[in-house]
This record gives structure tokens, C-alpha cells and sequence, in this order.
């Protein structure tokens, strides 16, 4: 009986570690992207790829306040030393300072063109430091919300760009002398002062968080690579490395004297260690997806970790820890800190695991060598690209301003271009809360007069016939603000090298071009015709139809759904021919609803004798013709190889046609109509236009 009585007694004073019931905080509708812990340890703040921050009682685990504000994401939290602030960063590119007492915002500061990813006060709250995904760290005045110095890497410098990652940690010196940044995988230390880099770290995989040591005289970071490694503060020289979590560490964080750290893993689990002897206390367990931050509390009580499956929790450190007095007393209105006896937390069913990988990038609409594109020297470029991950994609910003995203993925914007270069940066986040960017810039060059390409031929006059041709070849797969098209690009490419190359074309080709590059050309073009010149314009892009006042329109490239500013309007497209001294004009159109730009059918001609005489007829008189690939309806993109159903017919009819010289109106009937309206839910059209000028003519193609 005594020896039952003696092991009852031991097992009742043993230690019962927390972690086995740890405290679980509920209220994040997502991912838990960043936690912080007030100076008295009364209060936890966290915040959410939901939008929100929500400030908790650290003792009951309760709610006290609800923020809101930021436009997105909140990615990153800190709450100055004397409690009195809290500084949001988010993926709208803004940070927040709130008043923790009110609720209320004081201030918002503006800076960043990328999402903040990171930001931290100074040791006296006077300054405030912060990351993004632009590439930046800036230093901010808390008081006047001025901000003091924007720090870039310059290893790019004289020798073309060399396109980094978003700016995942930073750190300021408990001195404010130095400056601290995880980018990539560099950690690099500048001057406050002056901004001059002191020195760089770099690490084989990418780094994910780094902090000062309280004394300045060491900075701990850590990353993909499973460790956390220890440097001196002054010169970057290694210290330590600790080997922690399978699958790299997201978080770090210290105790306020320096002694003790803790590590959140990719692997969910928090790990605990004694930075004297570099041993792991204990490991802490719990979470279901990845630990994404971490906080100590000031007095040493206890650590709070987020998490991507949704939950805050509040691990109880007593049992490894000799709990300190917290750096702050409390305020006479707040209660002394109290940690409950641990209770058992309410059974919440768990949140599903699952996917934790970030989306997949891939930039459509611009060939990236080395970093940096080349586009036309125009107000914006269009970016355009796609998407994809396991879980789905919630949204994509460019530049982080919302971009145009279908249900498959494919993404495009508008980027207004700056003098020299200008940084694009992609970013995606997909219904789990996981981010991706992709970095890289453009640079305008004058030379190039369309948004992506203009090329301009000028080859020798067709044989035997008098005045030159001339065609404009538009072709647009990459919107701004509609769904992308997959072979308007290739067909006008193809095009445009057929009447160059066999018809004697002066062409003009423009890709992913805007209004402004389209009228653009038109003008320029009708101004170098002449009364015995012959002018083709093909367009293979988006169309739409108003029935509310029976108009038709093209839309190009900077064209968005719900304003007509940028459509160019087909009386536009009539007029401007009507205005053209050119013999014959042409207008073959790829578009949905493009047949309304015509009236009557042309009579079809049947026997050589008759095509024959029509010829001559043609050639004499002037005309303004469309071969439309449709009427009033859809048409299809694609179906025809690589093309569509009728660019596919209309290349293949100039590269074979019948008779060495013929009429447009020959080549639809004799090659083209019956073939589309065969293989595709269309039926095209030849037609006059109308209010144009025609006056009975044909355009008159003569293959080389």
C-alpha cells in the first residue's frame, strides 16, 4: 500500500507538459500568416490571409478585437515596445498602425508598390522597419509616418538587372544603427544612417525569417535548409548553426534575454532550444499544416504560433523556462498576468490538411532572358500569364493591383511603364493562403511603336500592277482585362509573312496591341496612301456586339469588359477607310460579330470568261470589301492546327490559290466559305462595306 501511495505521489508531481493540451484559438477564416505578443504578455495579436488582425486575451483565449482595413492579405504583424501600437503589412501594398486600445487606425503608410512581407519596430518604437515583395525595405518615422530610407540591393549595378525574391524578414538593431533583411538567399546588414551595405550572407536554399539578438551582437536566421543559423552582428562571420525541422524553418523568435529560441517548421511542429548548449528542449506538436510564425511572450511564460491550418495556439514554456518579469508592467486598468491551469481545449473539428505548396507562375506575354524585357516604348505594357495549383487560385495582383484571372488560370494587367525600367511583380495566392511571386522588369525602347511588336516591311512594288500594297496585320492573344486567345497571334504572324514574302506587301504587324497603337497605324498608314495603292488590314482578336444600339466592336488589347472607352468601334473602322485615298481596301476580320460591318452579298461569279472580265472591272474601280470569318455570331479560336478554322482556310488559300491573279471575292467562294462553314458552328461572309466609298471594285491579289 505505501508503494502504491509513494508512485501516486510521484506521478502527481511530475510536470504535466502543456504542449499536450496546448490552447487553440479559433476565429481566422484562413491561414494564420503572423503572430505577435504584447510587451505585458496579456495579449496576443495575430493576423490572417482572411483580411483581419484579431487581438486576443491571452488568458482566456477570447476575442477582444476585430481589425479591419487592409484590402487583401495580412501578412505580417509587430506591436511596438510600449505596447500602445500595432503595425500591419499586407498584400495591398499599405502598412496599418493601429491604436491596440481603441481599435481604431491612425495611420496608413505608403511606400511599398509590392506586397509588405515583413516589418518589425525599433527598440523605442520610434522607427519602424519593413519588407515587401517590391524588392524594398524601408524605414519608416512612426510618429509622422515619413518614410526615413528605402534600402535596395544593388548587386545588379552596371551589369544588367539580376531579378531577386520579395524582402521575407527584417530586423533593426536594438542601437537603430543597422539594419537587417532576408531576400533570397542572402541575408544582408546596412547602415541606418547612410544605407550603406555592411556586409552579405548567402545560404545555398532560400531564407525565410532573421532577428536581431537582443544584446545586437548576434542575428539568427533560417530557411528552406532546415537550419538556424547564428552570425555575428558586425561582420557576418558564422557563429552556430542548429539542425532543426524537416523541411525547412519558416519562423524564429527569442526570448527577451537571449537565452531561449523557437522555431516553427514547415513540418507543423515548434521546437524549443537553449542557445547556451544548442540543444532542443522540447518539441512541440499540434498544428496540421505548416507553422508559418512565431512569437515568445516577454515574460517567458508562454510561445504563440500560426499556422496554415487556420489556428493561433499558445504553448505554455513553464515547464522548460524559468518565467521573467515581463518588460513592461501593467497598466493600473489591466490584470495581473494569470496562466490558467491548462484545460482540456473544445473538440473543433480539425482542419483538413492539405495542399501548402505555392502556386505555379508562368509569364505568357513576355519572353524573360536574364531578368528584363524589352517592350515598346508606349503609356503601359500588358502582362499576361497563367497560373495553376492544386488547391485553386484565389487571386493574382501585378504590380498588386488586381489582375484579370479566368477559371483556367490565365491572368493579365495593365503595367503603366516609368522612365528606364520598370519592376514587375506577379504575385498569386491560392485558396489555402500559399503565395508565389515572380519578379522581373521592362524597359521601353523607342524604336518599337506597339505594344509588343511592330514590324514594317518595305519590299519592291507586286509586278504589273500600278501602286503598291500595303497591309496591317493586327493579331492579339494576350488581354489586359479579357480572357486570353490562344492563336490570333500565329495567324497574324503567319499572314503577315505570306503577303510579304509571295504578294509584295509592305506590312505592318502589331501584336497585343492597345486602341491607341491601332488607330495609331491606321492614321500613319492613311497617310502615305496614294489614289492607286491597295490596303489590307486583318484582324484576328476579340469582338463584341451592342444590341442595346445595334454596333459592333473590336476590342484590343487594353479593352475591359465593362467600359467601351478603349473598343474601337466599327464606324470608326468605316470611317477612317472611307477617308484613305487607296484604290481598294480590305478588311479580313477574325472576330466574333465582325460581319456587321457589311451590307449586301457580292454577286458570285461562275465561268472563267466571267472572271475574266470581272477582273478588269475590279482593278479599275474602288472598293472597300470585308472577309469576315463570321456574321453576327461567336467564332471559333482555334481548330485549325495552331490557327483558327478560318485563318487556317485564308492562309492556305493565298499560299495555293487557283489562279496566279484573282479577287479577294474569288478566293472566299472558291476556297474559303465552304470550308469554314463545314468544319466550325460559322458561316463567313464577303461583303461591301458599308458608307465606305465602295463603288463597285474588287481588291485584286497577284502572287509573286
Amino acid at each position: 500500500m505505501q508503494a502504491l501511495i509513494f508512485l501516486l505521489g510521484l506521478l502527481w508531481m511530475a510536470p504535466v507538459h502543456a504542449d499536450a493540451i496546448p490552447k487553440t484559438l479559433r476565429g481566422h477564416s484562413g491561414a494564420v500568416l503572423a503572430v505577435a505578443v504584447s510587451p505585458d504578455s496579456h495579449r496576443i495579436l495575430s493576423a490572417g490571409a482572411d483580411g483581419t488582425l484579431l487581438l486576443w486575451d491571452a488568458a482566456t483565449g477570447k476575442i477582444l478585437k476585430t481589425f479591419s482595413g487592409h484590402e487583401g492579405a495580412v501578412q505580417v504583424v509587430s506591436i511596438s515596445p510600449d505596447g500602445r501600437l500595432a503595425a500591419s503589412g499586407g498584400a495591398d501594398t499599405t502598412v496599418r498602425l493601429w491604436n491596440l486600445s481603441s481599435g481604431e487606425e491612425e495611420r496608413i503608410l505608403r511606400g511599398h508598390f509590392g506586397a509588405v512581407t515583413s516589418l518589425t519596430f525599433s527598440s523605442n518604437g520610434q522607427r519602424l522597419i519593413s519588407g515587401g515583395s517590391d524588392e524594398a525595405v524601408v524605414l519608416w518615422n512612426t510618429s509622422t509616418g515619413e518614410a526615413l530610407h528605402t534600402f535596395f540591393d544593388t548587386r545588379g549595378s552596371g551589369s544588367g538587372f539580376a531579378p531577386l525574391e520579395p524582402v521575407r524578414a527584417v530586423g533593426i538593431a536594438p542601437d537603430g544603427d543597422t539594419v537587417v533583411a532576408a531576400q533570397g538567399n542572402s541575408v544582408r546588414l546596412w547602415q541606418t544612417a547612410t544605407g550603406t551595405q555592411v556586409w552579405l550572407q548567402s545560404s545555398k536554399s532560400a531564407i525565410a525569417t532573421t532577428v536581431f539578438f537582443p544584446d545586437g551582437e548576434r542575428i539568427a536566421f533560417a530557411g528552406q535548409d532546415g537550419g538556424i543559423h547564428l552570425v555575428a552582428a558586425a561582420t557576418g562571420a558564422p557563429l552556430r548553426t542548429l539542425e532543426t525541422h524537416a523541411g525547412g524553418v519558416n519562423a524564429v523568435a527569442l526570448s527577451q534575454d537571449g537565452n531561449h529560441l523557437v522555431s516553427g517548421g514547415q513540418d507543423g511542429t515548434l521546437k524549443l532550444w537553449r542557445l547556451e548548449s544548442g540543444s532542443a528542449l522540447h518539441v512541440f506538436e499540434g498544428h496540421t499544416q505548416a507553422v508559418t510564425s512565431v512569437a515568445f511572450a516577454p515574460d517567458g511564460r508562454f510561445a504563440v504560433s500560426g499556422s496554415r491550418d487556420h489556428s493561433v495556439r499558445q504553448w505554455d514554456l513553464s515547464s522548460y523556462i524559468t518565467p521573467k518579469v515581463a518588460a513592461k508592467a501593467p497598466s493600473p486598468e489591466t490584470p495581473a498576468p494569470h496562466i490558467p491551469t491548462p484545460q482540456p481545449e473544445t473538440h473543433t473539428p480539425p482542419v483538413e490538411a492539405g495542399d501548402t505548396e505555392p502556386p505555379a507562375i508562368v509569364i505568357t506575354s513576355h519572353p524573360i532572358t536574364r531578368g528584363i524585357v524589352v517592350v515598346p516604348d508606349l503609356p503601359e505594357t500588358s502582362v499576361e500569364g497563367r497560373v495553376t495549383d492544386a488547391s485553386g487560385i484565389a487571386r493574382v495582383t501585378v504590380n498588386n493591383q488586381p489582375a484579370h484571372l479566368d477559371v483556367s488560370g490565365n491572368f493579365s494587367a495593365g503595367v503603366p511603364l516609368r522612365p528606364g525600367q520598370t519592376k514587375v511583380v506577379v504575385m498569386a495566392e491560392d485558396t489555402r493562403g500559399n503565395m508565389a511571386w515572380e519578379t522581373f522588369w521592362v524597359e521601353g525602347k523607342a524604336t518599337l511603336s506597339t505594344d509588343r511588336i511592330t514590324q514594317d516591311t518595305q519590299p519592291e512594288p507586286a509586278p504589273s500592277m500600278e501602286g503598291r500594297y500595303h497591309a496591317l496585320i493586327i493579331g492579339i492573344n494576350h488581354y489586359r482585362h479579357l480572357p486570353p486567345l490562344q492563336t490570333a497571334i500565329h495567324d497574324a504572324e503567319e499572314v503577315e509573312r505570306i503577303l510579304r514574302d509571295h504578294y509584295g506587301f509592305a506590312t505592318t504587324l502589331l501584336v497585343d496591341a492597345g486602341r491607341d497603337a491601332i488607330m495609331d497605324a491606321f492614321n500613319r498608314i492613311r497617310s502615305q496612301l496614294t489614289a492607286d495603292d491597295h490596303f489590307l488590314i486583318y484582324y484576328a482578336g476579340h469582338g463584341q456586339f451592342d444590341k442595346a444600339v445595334n454596333k459592333a466592336y473590336w476590342l484590343p488589347a487594353d479593352a475591359k469588359p465593362d467600359s467601351d472607352t478603349k473598343w474601337i468601334i466599327v464606324d470608326n473602322i468605316t470611317s477612317n477607310i472611307k477617308r484613305m485615298a487607296a484604290k481598294h481596301v480590305l478588311v479580313v476580320a477574325d472576330s466574333c460579330y465582325s460581319g456587321t460591318l457589311t451590307r449586301s452579298t457580292l454577286t458570285r461569279l461562275t465561268t472563267a470568261e466571267e472572271k475574266r472580265r470581272f477582273l478588269d472591272k475590279m482593278r479599275e474601280r474602288p472598293s472597300r470589301t470585308l472577309m469576315a470569318s463570321g456574321g453576327n455570331e461567336p467564332v471559333a479560336d482555334g481548330g485549325g492546327g495552331g490557327h483558327s478554322v478560318f485563318a487556317r482556310a485564308f492562309i492556305e488559300a493565298l499560299q495555293q490559290p487557283e489562279t496566279p491573279v484573282f479577287t479577294a471575292e474569288q478566293l472566299f467562294h472558291d476556297q474559303i466559305k465552304e470550308r469554314v462553314a463545314g468544319s466550325a458552328q460559322q458561316v463567313p461572309e464577303y461583303n461591301i462595306i458599308k458608307n465606305s466609298g465602295h463603288e463597285g471594285g474588287d481588291f485584286v491579289f497577284t502572287k509573286k
